[in-house]
C-alpha cells in the first residue's frame, strides 16, 4: 500500500510542511489556506492576490523564518 503524504505551503512565501498544525489555517471563499507565520496571513488578507506570486519565492527549509 502506498501512502501519501499532503504537502501544505504558504501561498504568501512558499514555505511547506507535512503537518498542517505546523502552519495557522485560514478559511476564505470556501478554500482553506495555510500560513507560517502571523505577518504571512496578515499580508494574505491585505491583499489575496499575493498568492499568485508564491512560486516566485523560495524558502529553505530549516532556516529562521522571522519576518523583521
Amino acid at each position: 500500500m502506498t501512502t501519501h503524504k499532503h504537502i501544505f505551503r504558504d501561498p504568501v512565501c512558499g514555505m511547506t510542511t507535512e503537518d498542517p498544525g505546523a502552519f495557522t489555517a485560514y478559511d476564505q471563499d470556501g478554500e482553506t489556506y495555510y500560513f507560517c507565520s502571523d505577518h504571512c496571513l496578515a499580508r494574505f488578507k491585505e491583499n489575496p492576490h499575493i498568492a499568485d506570486k508564491a512560486t516566485e519565492v523560495h524558502h529553505e527549509h530549516g532556516h529562521n523564518h522571522s519576518h523583521g
